[in-house]
């Protein structure tokens, strides 16, 4: 039995499309199938909790949404043994599915992937923890503290990104909102430590992200060695740059040649910690995490078994 969590609200309602055709395949290939959709804020949370408890044996979940969908549905899953996970992205980001080799906006090819998939793989899920342990969040892509979460933050509540979505563009949002927060951008001393004992300060951090996917932000390739099958996190943080450099460090980081920024230091790690001297803004895949002082960024490895051809 295949279970889909469906998000009709994803990429501005246009994954209602794909929905329809998805179905019609289906019962083409007389596939029997349960299909759930999202009526509220935190309902696919809820849905998957639901679907991983009722279910006895080894369940198919499959989930037809974007970026923020997965984060949401990963949050909710128990039993992460008995779940194969697959993907449908239908959201504007896709930096899940760019990661995976999955195309966005080809509902039918990524379907047919899993319903012909013979073998799975696991990759890694990452985690962002705070207020001191009490608080976490899962993660497929990244998580960060700082200017790249601002970004997340504002695109969540962007009326661009809603005019952007409906005419196909929605990937422009990060780019735009880049660009219109760099002159106001948060800067604070940090310091990090990693679990291999190693402290690093940060003079002026404007953020530090963990990356378990190459991309963030609608295809930014923040980490292009990142590898959400290898166990580890890659850490980007990127300190104090003076503003009149800052249109050549991101046509340097679009070109993937930012590792040769001064300040912009990159680590792959099991797990890292980043403690700031005023709050900063924390996301994971783009979903908002507060504003923390403190965050720890840890892998945990092979965590979701994957589900395609």
């Amino acid at each position: 039995m295949y279970y889909f969590i469906v998000n009709l609200t994803s990429r501005t309602g246009k994954t209602k499309k794909s929905w329809r055709q998805i179905k019609e395949e289906l019962n083409r290939r007389e596939i029997p199938y349960k299909a759930y959709l999202s009526k509220y804020a935190g309902h696919v949370t809820e849905l998957a909790k639901m679907i991983c408890n009722k279910a006895d044996e080894d369940i198919c979940l499959i989930v037809v949404g974007g970026d923020g969908t997965v984060n949401e549905v990963i949050n909710g899953m128990e039993h992460f043994e008995k779940v194969r996970f697959g993907y449908i992205p239908t959201g504007s980001g896709n930096d899940l599915g760019r990661g995976l080799g999955i195309e966005a906006n080809k509902p039918l090819e990524a379907l047919n992937r899993i319903l012909d998939a013979k073998e799975e793989f696991a990759i890694d899920l990452g985690r962002v923890v705070w207020n001191h342990g009490e608080d976490s969040r899962l993660f497929a892509i990244s998580s960060g503290i700082g200017f790249d979460a601002l970004i997340c933050e504002k695109a969540l509540h962007s009326k661009i990104k809603f005019v952007l979505n409906r005419i196909g563009l929605g990937k422009l949002v990060y780019l735009i909102l880049t660009i219109q927060s760099l002159l106001s951008m948060e800067n604070v001393d940090a310091v990090v430590h990693y679990n291999d004992g190693e402290e690093q300060k940060l003079d002026g951090m404007i953020f530090a992200a963990a990356m378990n996917q190459p991309y963030e932000g609608g295809g930014v390739p923040m980490a292009p060695d990142a590898d959400c099958r290898d166990g580890e996190l890659s850490m980007i943080a990127v300190e104090r740059i003076p503003k009149p450099k800052i249109g050549l460090m991101l046509i340097r980081l679009l070109c993937k040649k930012h590792h040769k920024i001064k300040g912009c230091h990159l680590k792959n790690c099991t797990s890292f910690s980043v403690k700031t001297q005023e709050p900063m803004v924390v996301h994971a895949d783009g979903e908002f995490c507060g504003h923390q002082t403190e965050v720890k960024f840890y892998i945990e490895p092979k965590k979701l078994r994957m589900l395609y051809k």
